[in-house]
């Protein structure tokens, strides 16, 4: 499930204001190579994925949300995305093997998890797996909202 208007296709990015422009595009605006900058969120749980949907939104940033691994590694989001936020327990392939996924195939993006069941050894694993943060549910936006900013900036340089 992807929360937004229109589609999103590889090379498309949708701005703070809510246009959407492709990367070419947004590069002759600007006349600065393009860098990633989407927040990518996957979480099975609709009403977390929403919340985190709004809350970075209202932050001013551009995110776009999934329900499933499977959904995110098909939307061609992953190539846009400074940082993913990634529930632990999802469905089909779960937020563990869709980091060893990507870390398999080359493709760095830093990681976020997000979690429910406070799980410490799958907390280690995911952290020495070079995962960026983990937030076991309820956990404080404020706090993860500062690790999105503070990699997003690491990604923007």
């Amino acid at each position: 499930m992807y929360f937004g208007t229109g589609s999103l296709n590889p090379g498309t990015i949708l701005t703070p204001l809510g246009s959407w422009y492709t990367r070419s595009r947004m590069s002759e605006i600007t006349n600065v190579a393009p860098t990633k900058s989407l927040i990518s969120v996957v979480d099975d749980d609709r009403s977390m994925s929403r919340m985190l949907h709004r809350v970075i939104t209202a932050a001013g940033l551009e995110v776009v949300s999934f329900s499933s691994a499977e959904e995110f590694l098909d939307s061609g989001a992953l190539s846009d995305s400074a940082c993913l936020i990634l529930d632990m327990n999802l469905p089909g392939l779960s937020g563990i093997e869709l980091q060893q996924h990507l870390h398999a195939s080359g493709l760095e993006i830093p990681i976020i998890f997000i979690s429910a069941q406070a799980d410490e050894n799958a907390k280690r694993q995911v952290l020495e797996a070079g995962a960026a943060g983990f937030f076991n549910k309820p956990f404080s936006i404020e706090s993860l909202l500062a690790t999105v900013r503070s990699i997003r900036s690491v990604a923007l340089t």
